[in-house]
Parts: structure tokens; sequence; C-alpha cells
């Protein structure tokens, strides 16, 4: 679920595409992904598309301010099956990962890595591919400017904590497209 701290307005698109068949190997039940990295103009049409060609979705939702209606860069896709895809909308790569109801975790810091030194040039799915050798990845990221080109950092989150410590143990001074990368426990700066 979204942070609590932050105010939303959630608009619930609930459509249902009872033609689309799922796998047979896909038990039936309702499935959270989170969708980020959103541009603030996408909306919940444009999601349920994207994600209806791939699985039988059952409803999205796009989380925003309720003051003003902006778009929070990020939303929820319901569906019916429990495939993860990386995607394209507007021709920008969103970040896509199951959605956690319990944000314990993900605000521990467990589990998470900093990565520097990325080159240019790689992406979200090409961080994941990377780092998923060491254990199971909840979600990564490259942060990227406005235009959308790397800074040249980003983070992985692992499901266990020693999974992160194999990452830094493994690809810490690794190169990769030829920048040598630096990999650490990420720690969170109080502000």
């Amino acid at each position: 679920m979204a942070e609590s701290t932050k105010s939303e307005l959630v608009l619930q698109h609930s459509i249902v595409n009872a033609g689309s068949p799922t796998s047979p190997s896909t038990p039936n039940c309702i499935s959270s992904l989170y969708v980020g990295d959103l541009e603030e103009n996408v909306d919940e049409g444009q999601l349920f598309d994207l994600f209806n060609e791939v699985t039988r979705v059952h409803s999205v939702r796009i989380c925003r301010n309720e003051e003003n209606g902006v778009s929070f860069g990020y939303g929820y896709v319901n569906f019916t099956s429990s495939e993860d895809d990386s995607k394209r909308l507007n021709g920008k790569q969103i970040r896509i990962m199951f959605s956690d109801p319990d944000p314990t975790m993900r605000r521990s810091g467990i589990g998470n890595v900093y990565i520097k030194n990325l080159d240019s040039s790689i992406d979200n799915k090409e961080l994941y591919e990377v780092f998923c050798v060491c254990g199971d990845v909840s979600t990564c990221k490259v942060v990227v400017d406005s235009h959308g080109r790397s800074k040249g950092f980003g983070y992985v989150q692992f499901q266990k904590e020693e999974d992160a410590k194999a990452a830094i143990r493994k690809l810490n001074g690794m190169s990769i497209k030829g920048k040598q990368v630096y990999v650490a426990k990420f720690i969170h700066q109080e502000k």
C-alpha cells in the first residue's frame, strides 16, 4: 500500500476482462503489482491497456494528491495471475514489483544495497539482471534525472538480508559495461 504519510486520492478503475484466459499453471487469485516511475500524465486506462495485453486485469489505480489530483508517480495493478514483466509506457520504462501491504520490511532497510558508478546505459531491468543472481530481488531502481537520464547510482532490495550481503561480497568492485561499480549496504540518512 502507499505510504501513510502521503495524502492521496485513490482512483479505482474496476474493469474485469472475462474474455482473457489465464495461464493454467497460475492459480486464479488476485495479485497486486506496484508500478512506479510513472509520468504525471499516465492514467488508469493506459495502465489497464498495457497490462491487459499480458494477463487478465481485475483493477488498476494511480495514487494521487487529494488536494490537486496530481499523480504521485506510482500505482497498483490487480490481476489474476502472478506474472511480472518489464514494460514501457509513453516510451519510458516503468518499474514493476509485487505489492506488499506490509511496509515494515521496505522501510527497515533490511536487504537494501546501494550501487554507484553505474554506466549511464544501465536501466532498471539490467540492474535487476545483474543482482538477481545473488538472491530474490524485491525491487530495484536506477535513479534518473527529470529528463530520464541515469544519475549513475541505484538501489536494490533483496527479500533476505543474507542475499544483500552476498551481493556486496560478489559484486562490489565488479566491472559492469566497462565501469567498476561500488556496492554497499544502504544506510538511510535522517533529514
